[in-house]
């Protein structure tokens, strides 16, 4: 009898404890959300995920239902001013063959070097995004063809450069190379090979300026009238001969 009247005097002593509100509590979450709080919340996440992947799916290659609904009204009130509606791709490109480097000398007058290096380089471009602005202009090299013929283009980015160091650097003479940097083959990584051995690296093209070019202005080479367009790009784009490189070699 005593340990039931024990038992008893617990049970009353827990459930004084209790607020009066606590039937009302019950019904929220831990963090004090009500239920249509909570249910409102999730209903904006996933609307606003659903934006953000309508509108790079509506291009094309794309679902004429996925791109009249990513382009209607009732979607752009919400993409168009938050800037959502993107026209880029979800994709994983393939690994590229290679990379391309911009290497350089200012000479003075009296041979003097007044500045030299490459672009992009990790020692010489921080933070990352410095570093990923030079790997953009060295990536011109491949020769869009927006000028004139791919190789026409690349020359003429080159030759800018060249200028601009000239400018930079107050300098007489300046010579530029571009230089392909080959990707190292699945079978070399596997062999331990050097990914920045010397036969990897090839220059393909080179200009020289000097400054009295400043005081002219860089022409375009128009495109050849009729004939096709040379593929693949300029030499810049081109990948060197592909001498296997090994651990020992």
């Amino acid at each position: 009898m005593a340990a039931q009247r024990g038992k008893q005097a617990k049970q009353q002593t827990r459930a004084a404890s209790q607020p009066d509100g606590g039937g009302a509590a019950a019904s929220e979450s831990p963090s004090g959300w009500p239920l249509w709080a909570r249910a409102s919340a999730t209903a904006l996440v996933v609307w606003h995920m659903a934006v953000v992947f309508l509108s790079p799916l509506s291009v094309e290659p794309r679902s004429p239902l996925v791109a009249n609904i990513a382009q209607s009204k009732y979607v752009r009130w919400y993409s168009d001013p938050l800037y959502l509606n993107h026209g880029y791709h979800f994709f994983a490109p393939n690994p590229p063959l290679g990379g391309q480097l911009i290497r350089y000398t200012v000479q003075a007058e009296d041979g003097r070097v007044l500045n030299s290096g490459e672009f992009p380089s990790l020692d010489e471009q921080w933070p990352r995004l410095w570093y990923h602005r030079h790997m953009m202009l060295a990536d011109q090299m491949a020769g869009m063809g927006v000028y004139g013929a791919p190789e026409a283009d690349a020359r003429l980015m080159m030759q800018a450069y060249a200028r601009h160091l000239l400018a930079k650097h107050d300098g007489y003479y300046a010579r530029l190379d571009s230089v392909f940097h080959r990707s190292l083959r699945p079978e070399e990584v596997l062999d331990g090979a050097d990914p920045y051995d010397a036969r990897l690296y090839e220059v393909t093209m080179s200009v020289e300026q000097r400054s009295e070019d400043l005081q002219t202005p860089l022409v375009v080479e128009p495109r050849p009238a009729g004939g096709p367009q040379p593929a693949g790009g300029s030499p810049g784009a081109a990948a060197p001969e592909e001498v296997p490189i090994g651990v020992g070699g």
